[in-house]
């Protein structure tokens, strides 16, 4: 079937919006019992899983909006990790722009910074690019597949050093569960809110 800008597609694109959303909400909930039996990599794993069906929603959300082509590549990069993975983080990163824009405005910074010239904000972008919480953003999403992999399965690393999945601590999967919820949540809300559940 080819995607084209016709109902029939844009219906395809909202149901597979719905169901993501639905099944990052199931591996929240599975993932908050397995806490409660102190299963707490599987528990982590089924989070970041959660985490990337909700970038597949948001990836799905921008084709459906036309803001990326629907065509071979949009159905690779569904069905990759990764670039589900990099979806979340940009939404990150936008959120930490909008914040520091806004704060930009209602501060001393716009005296330095009057952001009326693509200079201005192309130097204002730079500046939070190399500031210490996008670097944090950019590691946390950078090392999440070898999370979900760690908390998953039990492997040997170069240096002979073994894990498992029951080397994760409790507070890390609590924390780390608050983090995606608030995340999904927002997400959902924003994805839902202007849309009929098909």
């Amino acid at each position: 079937m080819s995607f084209t800008t016709d109902n029939a597609s844009q219906n395809i694109l909202q149901l597979v919006i719905n169901w993501s959303l639905e099944n990052a909400e199931t591996f929240l909930s599975d993932a908050k019992l397995l806490i409660e039996n102190s299963s707490f990599g599987h528990s982590l794993a089924l989070m970041v899983l959660a985490l990337e069906e909700v970038g597949k929603a948001v990836y799905c959300n921008w084709a459906r909006n036309g803001l990326i082509k629907v065509d071979d590549d949009f159905f690779k990069n569904l069905k990759d990790h990764k670039t589900k993975q990099r979806v979340f983080r940009e939404i990150e990163r936008l959120a930490i722009l909008k914040t520091e824009i806004n704060t930009c405005q209602k501060t001393k910074r716009r005296r330095r910074y009057q952001l009326k010239s693509n200079y201005e904000i192309f130097r204002f972008i730079t500046e939070i690019e190399e500031s210490t919480r996008f670097k944090s953003i950019d590691a946390f999403y950078g090392e999440l597949e070898k999370m979900k992999q760690l908390a998953l399965y039990v492997d040997v690393d170069e240096n002979g050093v073994p894990s498992a999945p029951s080397f994760f601590a409790s507070d890390r999967c609590k924390e780390y569960l608050d983090f995606v919820q608030k995340r999904f949540t927002l997400v959902k809300d924003a994805l839902l809110s202007k849309v009929k559940k098909i």
